[in-house]
């Protein structure tokens, strides 16, 4: 099971996962149960597969359900002491939040190699409230600590996003799959600096320069940008 946050390169993640027979990811089966059970759900994605195949998963974001009447699925989740869990987060969470904003903006989340329709910058930017900031930065800092407590028995492997294209065998290394050629169809969305991004950035830096969220800025500076 993967849990992240969105725009972590959890998409990228499952399709190196899916490239290898052993493996089997699905998607957010769990993201809108409508009255299925998730017995049900669960059933489906871990009924009987081919002997090769020697993991199955599907993945699942922090917020899914947390206040919803399904929130139950976490629970029902935990109670499977034998899952392995992915935990893929993503260091500059400041990135995670931009990337949010322009999806939310131009709509495609997504982006393969053979795309033609490239947005321009001016297309892109985005103009970011400082107090509308702080509450996401809270939530993913919370979901980061909630999720690491809540499978602290469980066998985990941890993933980090800027490390993704640093090491590409290192999921399939630690779940013990005959490594392979991996590759991709996804490029950059965004690979553009911060400040080109989202007009106030020379704002937002100083705004949070002397809190917690300092760092942010400065893991920007070190170059940490964006792959979906």
């Amino acid at each position: 099971m993967i849990i992240s946050d969105s725009r972590t390169g959890s998409t990228l993640l499952m399709q190196r996962l899916n490239i290898n027979p052993e493996i089997l990811a699905f998607g957010e089966e769990f993201k809108n149960l409508n009255d299925k059970s998730c017995h049900r759900i669960w059933d489906k994605i871990y009924r009987k597969r081919p002997k090769e195949v020697k993991w199955v998963g599907f993945k699942l974001f922090y917020f899914h359900h947390r206040k919803s009447k399904d929130r139950k699925v976490w629970d029902f989740i935990q109670s499977h002491k034998g899952i392995t869990i992915i935990h893929l987060t993503r260091r500059n969470i400041l990135r995670s939040y931009v990337s949010k904003q322009i999806g939310l903006k131009t709509r495609p989340w997504t982006e393969n190699i053979a795309s033609i329709n490239k947005l321009n910058n001016n297309e892109k930017k985005v103009e970011l409230d400082p107090d509308a900031c702080r509450e996401p930065f809270e939530n993913i800092s919370d979901y980061i600590e909630q999720t690491e407590r809540r499978f602290e028995n469980y066998k985990i492997i941890p993933v980090v996003y800027e490390e993704l294209d640093k090491n590409k065998q290192a999921s399939m290394n630690k779940l013990e799959v005959e490594p392979i050629e991996v590759s991709t169809y996804m490029k950059k969305q965004n690979p553009e600096k911060s400040e080109d991004l989202f007009i106030n950035f020379l704002e937002l830096k100083k705004e949070f320069s002397g809190t917690k969220w300092e760092h942010l800025f400065k893991l920007e500076d070190l170059g940490f940008n964006e792959r979906q």
